[in-house]
This record gives C-alpha cells, sequence and structure tokens, in this order.
C-alpha cells in the first residue's frame, strides 16, 4: 500500500542527516529511495511531481545525495518536469554539504553548456580542483578533455596517470577509458589484447560503451578469436541500454544496401527477434536438395531438368504451361465453354485456367475470384500464388488482407508453383516481421531451379552480397547475366550499372 503523504514527509524530516557514505540506503527511511518509488511508480501511484519534491525536501534539509540526484536529473532531462537551470544550483548545494562528486558535475555543466554558457576553461578549472580532492570521476574526465583538446594531447604521461589513477579507483568511465586507450593507440601503441579485460571489467559495471567497444574488437578478431555470434549479442545488449553506435551496427547488418555478409546477417535477425512467421517447409522432400547443386552442372541453355516436382493429385491433371493457357485464352468461344463444362465438373486444371483468364484475357473480377478460390482449394499452386498475391495487393476486386494472402502464396510456394517461391523468398529477406535470410534463400533457390528469371535476379544479388555460404560473388553474377538473357529488365539494369562501374562497354 502506497504510504500517506504526510507519513513520508515526516520520515523526510527525520533523515535530513543522511550524506553521501549512506547512499546504499534503500530501505523504506531513505528519501531517495522514496523519492524513486514516486518517480517511477514503483509501489506507489507514479507522480513525478511528488518525488522531485521529496528531493527538493531532502536536499533543503541538508541531504547532499538527494541534491546530486536532484541535478543530475536536470542535467540530463530526464522527465517532463526537468530544467537544466537548476543543475548547476543544486550541484552547488551539494558541494556545500560535502559530497565528493559536485565539482564533477559543476564542471560538465561548464563542459557541456548544461545551465550555464559552455566554458571549457572554466570546466578544466573546475574538474582539476576536483582531481586535486581526489575524485576518481573527474580524473577520467579531464583525461578525456585533454585527448580531445589537442593543445593538451602532447602531454600522454599525464593523461595515463589521470587515467589508471580513475581506473585504479574502480571508476567505471576511468575503467571504459583505459580500455578505449589500449585499443585506438593513444599515447601507445595499439594493443587490442590490453583492452579487453579493462572492457569486461566495465561491463561487469553495466557500462553500454564499453559493451560496444568491445563488441567491435570481437567481430573483427582483433585481440581475441572473432566471434560474429558473441559481438552481436553485446550489440544488442549496448542497445537495450540505449547505446546509439550499437543500435545502428545492428542496422546496418540488416540493410542489403551496406552489403552485409551472410554471418552478420543471420546474427543481427537473431538479436533482433526477426523470427520468421512460418519456419520454412515441413516436407523437405518434396524438393530437390540443394547440396548438390552446382554451377559447374547449372543448365544456363536449359532449367527444364531443375523444374519441381509437383505432388501428383488424384483425379487431377497437370496444370497447363504459360504457352498453352496463352495460346487458349486467344482461342475461340467454344474452349472456353469447353473449359468452363470441365471446371464446373471438379475439374481443377481448368478452374485455374478460368480464373487467370478472366484476370487477365477477358477481365471480370467475380468470375476470375470465383474459379482462382475453387482451383486454389483444390490444390492448384499457381491459383493459390494468385490467389494470394491478389489478397496482399488488395488485385482483381480483392480488399487487402496481407495475413491471408501469405497463407495462399505459402501453400502456393509448397505446391511447386515458382512465383510463389520467388515472392516468398522476396519477403523474407524485405519484410521486418517476416526477415530471415536463410528461409528466403530457400525459397529463391527453389524458383531459380525452375527458371524464374526475376528470381536469379534476386538470388544474384543475394550471392554478390556474400549471404550465402556455399556461391560466391561471381556465381551471383552468372545468375543476372542469366536472368538477363531471359529477358529479366532488372538483370539487365543490374548488369549495366555494374559495366559502367568497370568502365566495360556491352
Amino acid at each position: 500500500m502506497p504510504m500517506p503523504e504526510g507519513q513520508v514527509t515526516e520520515t523526510v524530516a527525520q533523515n535530513v542527516a543522511v550524506k553521501s557514505s549512506d547512499t546504499n540506503i534503500v530501505d523504506q527511511g531513505d528519501p531517495i529511495h522514496f523519492a524513486h518509488q514516486h518517480i517511477y511508480g514503483n509501489g506507489v501511484p507514479k507522480d513525478e511531481a511528488r518525488g522531485l519534491q521529496i528531493l527538493e525536501e531532502a536536499a533543503a534539509a541538508g541531504n547532499a545525495e538527494a541534491a546530486l540526484k536532484l541535478g543530475i536529473r536536470h542535467f540530463y532531462g530526464w522527465g517532463d518536469l526537468a530544467d537544466a537551470t537548476k543543475a548547476r544550483p543544486l550541484f552547488e548545494r551539494a558541494r556545500e554539504l560535502g559530497h565528493p562528486e559536485a565539482l564533477y558535475w559543476i564542471g560538465k555543466c561548464h563542459r557541456d553548456g548544461i545551465g550555464v554558457p559552455k566554458d571549457r576553461q572554466m570546466a578544466y578549472s573546475v574538474l582539476e580542483q576536483a582531481v586535486t580532492d581526489g575524485c576518481a570521476r573527474s580524473m577520467a574526465a579531464v583525461a578525456l578533455m585533454m585527448v580531445v583538446d589537442k593543445g593538451r594531447r602532447s602531454d600522454w604521461d599525464r593523461v595515463w596517470k589521470l587515467v589508471r589513477g580513475s581506473a585504479a579507483a574502480d571508476d567505471v568511465d576511468g575503467v571504459y577509458l583505459l580500455g578505449t586507450m589500449y585499443a585506438s593507440g593513444w599515447g601507445c601503441e595499439p594493443d587490442p589484447a590490453a583492452a579487453i579485460p579493462w572492457f569486461r571489467r566495465a561491463i561487469d559495471k553495466g557500462d553500454d560503451r564499453a559493451m560496444y567497444e568491445l563488441a567491435v574488437l570481437m567481430e573483427k578478431g582483433h585481440g581475441l578469436q572473432a566471434d560474429i555470434e558473441g559481438a552481436f549479442d553485446l550489440y544488442a545488449a549496448a542497445e537495450k541500454k540505449g547505446n546509439r553506435q550499437a543500435k545502428e551496427r545492428i542496422d546496418r547488418a540488416l540493410d542489403l544496401d551496406e552489403w552485409p555478409s551472410f554471418e552478420e546477417t543471420l546474427a543481427a535477425e537473431r538479436v533482433r527477434g526477426l523470427s520468421p512467421k512460418y519456419d520454412g517447409p515441413k516436407d523437405d522432400d518434396a524438393f530437390p536438395s540443394m547440396e548438390d547443386f552446382s554451377f559447374e552442372d547449372f543448365p544456363f541453355e536449359d532449367f527444364t531438368d531443375f523444374a519441381l516436382p509437383r505432388k501428383p493429385r488424384a483425379g487431377v491433371s497437370s496444370l497447363p504451361s504459360a504457352t498453352s493457357r496463352s495460346e487458349a485464352a486467344t482461342s475461340s468461344d467454344p474452349l472456353l465453354d469447353w473449359k468452363t463444362s470441365l471446371a464446373e465438373g471438379g475439374d481443377v486444371e481448368a478452374q485455374a485456367y478460368l480464373g487467370l483468364h478472366y484476370k487477365y484475357k477477358d477481365p471480370n473480377p467475380e468470375r476470375s475470384n470465383h474459379w482462382l478460390e475453387r482451383a486454389a482449394e483444390g490444390g492448384s499452386a499457381e491459383a493459390q500464388a494468385s490467389l494470394g498475391l491478389d489478397h496482399m495487393g488488395g488485385f482483381n476486386g480483392r480488399p487487402r488482407n496481407r495475413e491471408l494472402g501469405l497463407e495462399w502464396v505459402h501453400k502456393g510456394a509448397h505446391g511447386g508453383d515458382a512465383m510463389a517461391q520467388s515472392l516468398l523468398g522476396w519477403e523474407y529477406l524485405h519484410d521486418p516481421t517476416m526477415r530471415n535470410t536463410e528461409t528466403a534463400l530457400f525459397w529463391l533457390e527453389r524458383a531459380v531451379r525452375q527458371g524464374h528469371a526475376p528470381s536469379m535476379t534476386v538470388l544474384g544479388r543475394c550471392y554478390m552480397q556474400g549471404m550465402s555460404k556455399d556461391f560466391s560473388h561471381d556465381d551471383g553474377l552468372k545468375l543476372i547475366i542469366k536472368a538477363a538473357e531471359l529477358g529479366d529488365a532488372s538483370a539487365k539494369e543490374e548488369l549495366e550499372g555494374i559495366y559502367r562501374e568497370r568502365g566495360t562497354v556491352h
């Protein structure tokens, strides 16, 4: 139950003598604990104004830690009631009350221009005084300012002395900075191996900067064995703490335009939790294995040998080829009447034919949807793919329904329809809610085995970007060349761009 307000005020008055040495007090007698309960809504209704009032009362009554905590909130702009102009006076109050870190925060106000005009010289003066008083955080702050300010950078002996002193006092800024100096070679030869223990020590203290820096070393294999999975785990941990650099690194690994490696992309997908809604085929035996897929045997002249076997269905003949459908669509009405008769009798092939005829040749959305639905429910992979695309895009007179569309596309892909397989591959590459590179390659490769030119272009780009463990940049280029030969416009544009970059005329 929330404590009555009067009792809270009384408790604050009873604790006016709490000094900075009591900062670990978290029982119900600590005003800072009470204040944070109200600010964050821990066990009591959230009330930022009440929490700040408790801190202000405690600071006014002589609690140095309360004055400092309140100043830090205003310094960083935490909460809706933050006021930067209040930060420095509160730090001055904490200094009057003897808080050892007050001068450090006053120096930061002058350095960063928080509540006062920015003045680095004044910041140096204040922080140097804090160093003289033995403040470990100020040692690290002065050292970093010396590194940043070129005019003071030459005194590396003092920089190292300050950083080592701060780290020896177990200050997290000093520990992190010492690791950074070793890793970056500030005033020494770069020594990543020497930096790693310091980064780990800072990480143990929850420092997100150290998480990011150690992840960089781990990813590159500097100072320790390369471990991309471990690196991205650290990036993710740093991102959760608000580290912008870590977030940007994961984002780049998910951006195909940045040409991430296959391993980087998979690691980024894993830490972001980008698991697909559909985890791939349930019956891999229905598809040719990719293990024996080799470009040495790749049939660039004839893709028909790679056609997926369609599962036979009782009483249903195989679907007609695109060519036969086109020829039939231009034939006389008696043929259409005959197909209609077959479709009404339950022939799935004829139902699919009519659905596509009334979709493309003689547009009639109502008739088209009627026959496509019957064919799709009867197991026609091509009808399932077409119906799924219509639902996803809101085509052919249908309202947009992406979830239902994906269900039909999945069924069409399992049935062996190349367009459905290609579309699934594209979705698994680009839809952030489905993102899964391995599944994307699975479906694109199966569409390519059927000679689907657009899939060759997309898969070729994936290979060229290093997204496959088994196929190289040159393999990807071969696929794009073949797609261009088959007339794919995107492949032609891709090749033209490559030729322009290389200065080759074709």
